[in-house]
C-alpha cells in the first residue's frame, strides 16, 4: 500500500511538474506574440541557432571546395554549375544540412514539446496534450511519436515544417486533409517527403547560385514552400484522392523536385 502510495504521489508530482511547463510555454508565447513577433519564426531560428551543427552535417556537391574538385570537375561546374560558394555561405549551408543529421531525440525535452506543440497547435487551434500519444495522428503523423516521421530528415524537417504551419494557406490545405472524408491524407507525413525533396535540391547545389542574394534560411523555406504549392496543386487535379495518391504524387516529387519548383522566383518571393 505504501509503495502505491508513492508511486501516485510520484506521478501527481510529475503531472504538476508538466503542467507547471506548458504554463510556462504559453507565458513566452504571449510575449512573443506582443512584441509582434511570430512566434514559430523565433522558435524556428532557435533551432538553427541553438543546435546547429551538433553533428556534422553531409557531404555533398552544393559546399565542395574548388580544391577538392579535380581540373575535369572545376571545368565542369563552372561551365554546368552549381556554382561554387565563398566561404561564409558554404559554412552556413553546411550547418543547415547538418540539422538533417540531428534527430528530434538529441535535442532537451523541453525543446521538443515547445517546437511540436507549437506545431500542433499552428494547425490545429488546439493546446497540444502532451509530448506522446495518438493525437500526433490528428496531424498526420504515423503513430504516437512523430520522432519516428523524422528520420529521414531530422530536425530540418521539423524547422521547414514549423515555419510553413504558420502560413495561411497551409492551414487551409490542412483543415482539408485531415477529415475524416475520402479525400484526406496524413498531413505530416506526406510533408515530409517534400522535404526530403527540399533537402535533395539543396545538397545538390540546386540553391547555391540564390543563397548568396538571400538568406540560406529563407531561400530553402521558400522552396520547401513551392514544393508544397506543387504538391496541393498535382493533388487537387488528381482524379484519384486519399492517402494512396498523395503518397504517389509527394514520392514523385521527391523523385524530381526540379521539376515541381521554379527556383529563381524566391528572389521576389516575400520572406
Amino acid at each position: 500500500m505504501e509503495g502505491d502510495a508513492f508511486h501516485d504521489e510520484q506521478q501527481y508530482q510529475e503531472a504538476l511538474d508538466e503542467w507547471d511547463f506548458v504554463e510556462a510555454q504559453g507565458g513566452k508565447q504571449l510575449a512573443t506574440l506582443q512584441s509582434g513577433d511570430s512566434y514559430s519564426r523565433v522558435l524556428s531560428q532557435r533551432l538553427i541557432t541553438d543546435f546547429i551543427q551538433i553533428v556534422e552535417g553531409p557531404r555533398c556537391a552544393a559546399i565542395l571546395e574548388a580544391n577538392e574538385l579535380s581540373l575535369f570537375s572545376k571545368i565542369r561546374r563552372y561551365i554546368f554549375g552549381p556554382p561554387l560558394l565563398e566561404k561564409r555561405c558554404r559554412e552556413k549551408l553546411a550547418s543547415i544540412l547538418s540539422l538533417t543529421k540531428l534527430s528530434l531525440g538529441a535535442l532537451p525535452e523541453e525543446t521538443q514539446y515547445e517546437v511540436l506543440a507549437t506545431l500542433y497547435e499552428n494547425l490545429t487551434t488546439e493546446p497540444c496534450p502532451r509530448r506522446y500519444g495518438s493525437h500526433w495522428q490528428k496531424i498526420g503523423f504515423q503513430g504516437n511519436d512523430p520522432a519516428t516521421d523524422l528520420r529521414g530528415v531530422g530536425v530540418f524537417g521539423l524547422w521547414l515544417l514549423l515555419r510553413l504551419s504558420e502560413d495561411s494557406v497551409v492551414k487551409k490545405s490542412f483543415s482539408q486533409s485531415c477529415t475524416k472524408s475520402p479525400d484526406s491524407y496524413p498531413f505530416c507525413t506526406c510533408m515530409m517527403t517534400l522535404c526530403k525533396a527540399t533537402m535533395t535540391l539543396a545538397k545538390e547545389g540546386a540553391l547555391n547560385k540564390y543563397i548568396e542574394e538571400k538568406t540560406i534560411e529563407d531561400v530553402t523555406y521558400h522552396v520547401f514552400r513551392q514544393i508544397f504549392i506543387s504538391f496541393e496543386c498535382e493533388y487537387s487535379k488528381s482524379e484519384e484522392k486519399g492517402v494512396l495518391a498523395a503518397g504517389e504524387i509527394s514520392r514523385k516529387i521527391d523523385k524530381n523536385p526540379k521539376k515541381y519548383v521554379r527556383i529563381s522566383s524566391i528572389l521576389v518571393s516575400p520572406v
